[in-house]
């Protein structure tokens, strides 16, 4: 929060279908851009002599689940920090440590297979690898269709739980706040 809220308090809307609508547009503009720019890409590479495999199987399906819980599971977390603010005055920290374990929870850096076992594992149970590494192990085609419906179904049961968390830290920061400034 960076005090931008105190406007979106007195005013009659929803500062969450605000911040929302703001994500999900530059979301979806991204994704259009990535889209364009592969869409030139693929026939250059191709030319090129790189071959590119698309597997025509029905699991490509599972990517337009995968996506938009994805981006639902990345917002819901940089939310629910934010709302931190509502306690702290300083909330860089959090975002430094969470910035510091994404990346390689993630998948930003390399494939999270490429984390050793245990850590694998453990991973499956963390939020980080269903916003970034999920999506890319399903457009590679690198999960077994029980692996693939059992991370749906985790990254489902994520969203849930963090729109809880979301919905009792706004509940609670509004008893609690104050504003001092400006």
């Amino acid at each position: 929060l960076d005090g931008e809220i105190n406007n979106y308090l007195i005013k009659p809307l929803s500062y969450i279908k605000s911040v929302f609508g703001k994500e999900a547009g530059f979301k979806v503009a991204s994704i259009i851009i990535i889209f364009t720019a592969g869409a030139f890409l693929i026939p250059i590479l191709i030319r090129g002599g790189v071959q590119i495999q698309f597997h025509p199987d029905f699991r490509w399906i599972f990517l337009f689940l995968a996506i938009p819980g994805a981006i639902a599971t990345s917002f819901w977390i940089n939310f629910c920090m934010g709302l931190l603010g509502f306690w702290f005055t300083e909330t860089e920290y959090v975002n430094y440590l969470y910035w510091t374990v994404l990346p390689l929870m993630g998948g930003y850096f390399l494939p999270t297979s490429f984390l050793p076992k245990t850590l694998e594992i453990l991973n499956w149970f963390f939020p980080f690898r269903y916003q970034l590494s999920l999506p890319l192990e399903i457009l590679l085609n690198r999960l077994p269709l029980s692996e693939l419906l059992s991370s749906l179904l985790i990254m489902f049961i994520w969203n849930i739980i963090l729109y809880q968390l979301y919905r009792g830290m706004w509940k609670r920061g509004l008893r609690s706040y104050s504003a001092f400034g400006r």
